[in-house]
């Protein structure tokens, strides 16, 4: 199902290349949550994407979300500046997408989709199955309570599980792993030297 409730920041409302990159995107990671091991490169070539025909203000945004009864939940896109985006009054599920800068990324209690995009990026789920993509460079994670899927992406990142029966994904670079409590899968992927604390319950690709 498509989410179709997009709202930009700032400027001109989306357009409709923009709205369909969002709902793609959404597809995309809906559909993550049936495979073993999500696909990093898809998700950061449909970032570019929506860097690219982004029109929000290029130096900041800040986005405060509030508990909406929508049962298809919203969607909120930042700028290539560094923004904060807040969603921890939300009691639906949202999509959140960071785009450039080093953005600050804070869930709800629904089951939210988060993608930072370029840039270093804190992102912190909060309540529910929470799908969090760090992007590219060195980002930190948390996945907070419920059963989370955590990427790093690409670039140094440290992932932590918090809560629930966590599945940490480091992607490319050297990753820092922390499942917390729970049972735990930690997949340090392609970095060199990956490492995974004593609280993964399980581990892959750890040196």
């Amino acid at each position: 199902m498509l989410r179709r409730d997009v709202r930009g920041c700032r400027g001109r409302p989306p357009s409709r290349l923009e709205t369909l990159g969002v709902n793609v995107l959404t597809m995309w990671l809906e559909r993550s949550y049936l495979m073993r091991r999500p696909t990093v490169t898809a998700a950061l070539v449909l970032l570019m994407l929506l860097t690219l025909f982004s029109h929000g203000n290029p130096v900041q945004a800040q986005v405060t979300c509030t508990g909406h009864a929508r049962h298809l939940g919203w969607s909120y896109y930042g700028t290539a500046g560094d923004d904060l985006i807040n969603c921890r009054g939300s009691i639906t599920d949202v999509v959140i997408l960071g785009l450039g800068g080093k953005d600050i990324l804070i869930g709800g209690q629904g089951n939210d989709t988060i993608l930072g995009g370029p840039g270093e990026d804190f992102i912190f789920g909060r309540g529910g199955r929470d799908f969090l993509n760090g992007g590219s460079e060195r980002d930190l994670l948390f996945g907070s309570d419920g059963g989370d899927i955590l990427v790093g992406g690409l670039g140094r990142d440290s992932l932590i599980g918090s809560k629930g029966n966590d599945v940490l994904y480091g992607g490319a670079g050297d990753d820092t792993l922390f499942g917390g409590p729970g049972m735990d899968l930690c997949d340090g992927q392609e970095g060199a030297d990956d490492f995974a604390a004593s609280d993964c319950e399980g581990t892959r690709n750890i040196p």
